[in-house]
């Protein structure tokens, strides 16, 4: 197993240890998306994909929302939306429990929840 360094709180959240066999199934999972994302993938109507990464992720490399990018495409053809978030949060929208949040940590997610509300209202 692995042992998550979560910080004060988020035991309620996450998983404290994570099995290898659970990773090893996240592993296999990943090499099947990631198959069909080199093969080319086209959503059905409608149907919309944003994709906001940070930069300067510790958990998740940003050329996974490059692979997003080229593997998916609107049911016309075109590409989704993405954009890179000058941010070292993996994830950038939860801040509550994030230690030494910043007033551009605090940007970001205000960005993202408006754009996230105007494709909704």
């Amino acid at each position: 197993y692995v042992e998550s360094k979560d910080e004060a709180g988020e035991e309620k959240f996450y998983y404290h240890y994570r099995p290898q066999e659970t990773l090893q199934e996240l592993q296999s999972l990943l090499n099947v998306v990631r198959k069909d994302l080199q093969a080319g993938f086209q959503l059905s109507q409608n149907i919309n994909v944003n994709v906001y990464k940070s930069k300067q992720d510790p958990t998740a490399d940003p050329v996974s929302a490059v692979l997003i990018y080229k593997g998916l495409t609107t049911s016309t053809g075109s590409p989704i939306y993405l954009e890179m978030i000058d941010s070292k949060l993996h994830v950038f929208t939860r801040l509550n429990l994030v230690p030494n949040v910043t007033t551009a940590d605090r940007n970001n997610q205000l960005h993202v929840f408006r754009e996230i509300a105007t494709k909704i209202f």
